[in-house]
């Protein structure tokens, strides 16, 4: 039993709920001595993580008193469960134990533990492990993500930061801490290292200090020296992971090392046997062959659970015992990494963020994104010039020299990432998560980099949201709603839950002088409107505007669309992502599984389906295969669910498919397109996930409230070459379309489809073969699959005046 002396080691906090509204935990781990004095050393940190206000010495004097701060994160990925298991015995040791090297550890360092950073996903996990342990199923994978609404994408979302469990880390540790090293515990596939840990692979993002990329590297083989000491065999270093995308490293623009390790996977919590010819070679390295990397071979045979807890308690020692050995080397070096940003003197100087912007909620979220990860944002006061441009007052200004500049600076630019080979003249090698994550191209945002300092009367502002919304009073016949930014469909699903009649202008209009575009909404200032609109104004930050003249334009009569988004037992992230965007924005719809699809008689039900990304023609048609899985779970929507989808397609209905989903659209309905990049080699076509150009017709429907030219998510896509009574909407330009990103092969793409529009019956199928919603990152594109939405159960009609009539 723990002495009370013992236990004030542990401090259980909860800082937040989860997405399924559970206790999020962090456990503070250190001395009694320290804990008693514990807001002094979060103080400690906080100083240092801004050099601005300390003088050198005060600097120093800090970092003489200060404690190190690591924090260790289990189990993000919840079918990675040994981690969460690791996490309470490590926890116990440090409770229990009196070593010599724990009393070290607890003396020097502050230790901030997150025993699961996905408990939701944890709780499925275990309970579908538990129900089929024992039976045919035992290794059977889970019929749903596990995460709620990203899976595996959990953790690709340490820069927009949409999830509960991300914000209450950063809210709860990161921005409490500013810890110096977060070390997040993974596990990997079965059949290749026991173990990596750090150096990670070239590339790391150009913006990462090299302080911290050294450090990675200096933790990391601490990690590796007492693993091998230790006599675990199969451990790896700088392979497989590299370090470009900051959507799983927060840290590294926040002055400090973020590391990993992965370990090889068992199922679930059962074990498997391996013979050393099952061990295959991953990038970088070779797990049948010695190295500098790989210098202890592992030889194959069983391997448990039990191993991987093994392995990932001597990781995690290493790593607390090297914060305590060096402690004021990680300060310090934390406090020289803040100083290098506060201190940057090159280009840019600051990013101008000017007022006046298509969509300005999404500008707004934009800066509440960067707001969030402490970036500081200023607001000019009067006129200013910069770079030989003159900027409106209103105009957000974010100066790069600054606590977090360097996460301003990654996150506003576009990339340029390295032309990298397997062989020279070879395939690509393989990014390990996309490489372009600029956020004003992904969310539609007018940003001008200035390269020169300015003056400026700025205030810095506090928090930013956006302004309530406003109704134009005067008289008014009717009231006009501007298609361009994407709260208008949250205004647009307010209306149709109040029954109020709404329409799309199919050409544009002029009032007042102003010319509308095509898409404009049109409300019909009827009884009790205008009190409904003040009320979605408000709380949607959008602006309608009052026309008083009798209007006769060809418009699209809108109905509240029945929609269902296809589950499928395999598995989408995509389908999770697209639900969270539809919950966000108020869309009402239904999860429709395989069965459903199968039972048919889809038209009385449903006006619009959508098969999500993620999902190939296979995995739509066949599933997961009968015997793998419980029979309710396995096999795919079949031949008859296919005949069922194209009923509903004839009598009237519309089929929205993404990413891949448009193959299996396109040959199981003969559609009149080709993908002109099936079977084409990666080393004569590749993108792994970059921003790229695509010139729109804003006259179609789906394109309404967009510019003629946008950025668009591509990774790994489709391209078509469309003919007959095929529509195409959006086509990428005849010369290199690339934004930011890597692409290889570009002249692939001059002049094909991305987006198209093809009449089946009396319905029509609406190919999206790009990410039109990826990760809920690329806002600047959300409107291709809202527009779909409404357009396909929608009615052409002339608006005149007061009311309509159908053509």
């Amino acid at each position: 039993m723990l002495s009370r002396r013992r236990y004030v080691r542990l401090r259980t906090e909860v800082v937040g709920q989860t997405t399924l509204k559970k206790p999020f935990l962090v456990v503070t781990i250190t001395s009694p001595e320290n804990q008693a004095k514990i807001d002094r050393y979060m103080e400690i940190t906080r100083r240092l993580s801004d050099p601005r206000s300390l003088a050198p010495e005060e600097a120093e004097r800090l970092i003489g008193e200060g404690k190190s701060v690591i924090a260790i994160t289990c189990s993000i990925h919840a079918t990675e469960v040994a981690a969460a298991q690791m996490s309470m015995e490590l926890a116990y040791n440090m409770a229990a134990k009196n070593t010599a090297e724990i009393k070290n550890i607890l003396d020097n360092v502050i230790f901030l533990l997150v025993p699961s950073l996905n408990p939701d996903g944890l709780d499925m996990v275990v309970s579908w492990y538990k129900k089929n342990l024992k039976t045919p199923f035992e290794n059977a994978p889970l019929p749903e993500i596990f995460h709620h609404y990203t899976g595996h994408d959990n953790n690709r979302d340490w820069y927009m930061f949409t999830q509960a469990e991300t914000r209450d880390t950063v809210d709860g540790v990161y921005k409490r801490w500013h810890p110096q090293v977060l070390y997040d515990v993974h596990q990997m596939g079965s059949n290749g290292a026991r173990l990596f840990v750090p150096p990670f692979l070239d590339p790391y993002e150009p913006n990462i200090d090299p302080i911290l990329i050294q450090g990675a590297a200096f933790i990391g083989q601490a990690m590796m020296n007492r693993l091998i000491s230790e006599g675990k065999s199969g451990v790896t270093t700088n392979a497989i992971y590299d370090a470009w995308t900051p959507a799983r490293a927060y840290q590294h623009y926040h002055g400090a090392v973020r590391i990993l390790s992965e370990a090889a996977s068992v199922n679930v919590g059962s074990p498997i046997r391996l013979s050393f010819d099952d061990l295959r070679p991953g990038l970088g390295y070779d797990p049948r062959n010695a190295s500098w990397k790989f210098p202890s071979v592992w030889r194959g045979g069983e391997w448990k659970l039990r191993d991987i807890v093994d392995y990932e308690l001597t990781a995690a020692m290493a790593a607390l015992e090297n914060m305590a050995l060096y402690r004021e080397r990680w300060l310090r070096n934390f406090y020289t990494v803040q100083k290098h940003a506060v201190e940057w003197k090159a280009s840019p100087y600051a990013f101008v963020i000017p007022p006046d912007q298509r969509d300005p909620v999404s500008a707004i979220e934009m800066l509440e994104v960067l707001q969030f990860g402490e970036v500081e944002v200023h607001q000019a006061q009067a006129t200013f010039t910069a770079d030989g441009v003159e900027y409106p007052k209103g105009s957000y200004v974010i100066k790069v020299a600054q606590p977090f500049g360097m996460f301003a600076k990654t996150m506003m630019e576009k990339q340029v990432y390295p032309d990298l080979r397997e062989y020279p003249g070879g395939p690509p090698q393989r990014p390990y998560d996309v490489v372009a994550h600029t956020l004003p191209m992904q969310m539609g945002v007018k940003v001008v980099p200035v390269t020169r300092s300015f003056e400026a009367n700025l205030t810095r502002m506090d928090a930013i949201k956006a302004a309530p919304g406003t109704v134009e009073t005067g008289p008014a016949r009717a009231y006009l709603l501007s298609h361009d930014t994407n709260a208008s469909f949250k205004a647009l699903n307010r209306l149709m839950k109040e029954k109020v009649e709404v329409y799309w202008t199919a050409k544009p209009i002029t009032v007042k002088g102003k010319v509308f575009p095509s898409g404009t909404m049109i409300i019909p200032a009827a009884s009790g409107v205008e009190a409904k609109l003040q009320t979605i104004a408000r709380d949607t930050s959008v602006h309608f505007a009052a026309a008083n003249d009798r209007l006769n334009v060809q418009s699209y009569k809108l109905v509240a669309p029945r929609i269902a988004l296809y589950r499928s037992y395999v598995g989408s992230m995509d389908e999770g992502w697209t639900r969270f965007i539809f919950e966000n924005y108020e869309f009402p719809f239904v999860n429709v599984v395989d069965k459903d699809i199968r039972t048919g008689n889809l038209r009385s039900k449903y006006d619009v389906i959508i098969i999500p990304g993620e999902l190939s023609e296979t995995q739509i048609i066949q599933g997961r295969r009968p015997g793998s899985m419980p029979a309710e779970y396995a096999g795919g929507i079949g031949e008859n669910g296919v005949q069922n989808l194209r009923e509903f397609v004839n009598d009237g209905g519309t089929l929205v498919t993404m990413d891949e989903a448009t193959d299996f659209a396109v040959r199981q309905f003969g559609l009149p397109a080709k993908n002109v990049l099936e079977n084409v080699r990666p080393q004569d076509f590749y993108v792994p996930g970059s921003l790229l150009k695509v010139v729109l017709d804003t006259e179609n429907p789906i394109a309404y409230g967009m510019p003629r030219e946008t950025a668009v998510f591509f990774e790994r896509n489709a391209a078509y070459d469309v003919t007959g009574s095929g529509k195409s909407v959006g086509e990428y330009p005849l010369t290199n379309p690339l934004m930011s990103g890597w692409i290889l092969g570009e002249q692939r793409l001059f002049g094909k489809t991305a987006i198209a529009e093809v009449p089946v019956g009396r319905g029509k199928m609406i190919l999206l073969s790009i990410r039109p919603q990826f990760r809920a990152q690329v806002r600047g594109t959300y409107k291709l699959l809202f527009n779909s939405l409404y357009y396909g159960p929608a009615t052409m009609t002339i608006y005149e005046g007061q009311g309509a009539n159908n053509n």
